[in-house]
């Protein structure tokens, strides 16, 4: 019999956006590269990059990989965001 080998699935996380607390960055359309992370609603704090789950840039990152773009949808724009990294550390 032939020797059995796993292979992890190909959207493991970290590189699908399916939970909270990890680093995303993001480079928007102007070639800006933010980090950002998604916290609960009463842990946002937007100085210090916690965005909330329930935003609507959070909202467009879920279910995102690596290289995907999120479309955000606001009152008076659409932006898009390219997924550049999801980390579990913060940058340096």
């Amino acid at each position: 019999m032939g020797e059995l080998v796993f292979a992890p699935p190909k959207t493991a996380i970290p590189y699908v956006i399916s939970i909270l607390r990890l680093f995303y960055y993001l480079k928007g359309q102007n070639q800006e590269e933010k980090c950002l992370r998604i916290v609960d609603g009463p842990e946002s704090d937007v100085e210090h990059k916690k965005i909330s789950a329930q935003s609507p840039i959070a909202k467009a990152m879920l279910g995102k990989k690596v290289d995907d773009t999120a479309i955000v949808h606001l009152p008076k724009e659409t932006k898009e965001y390219v997924m550049v990294d999801i980390s579990y550390t913060h940058p340096t």
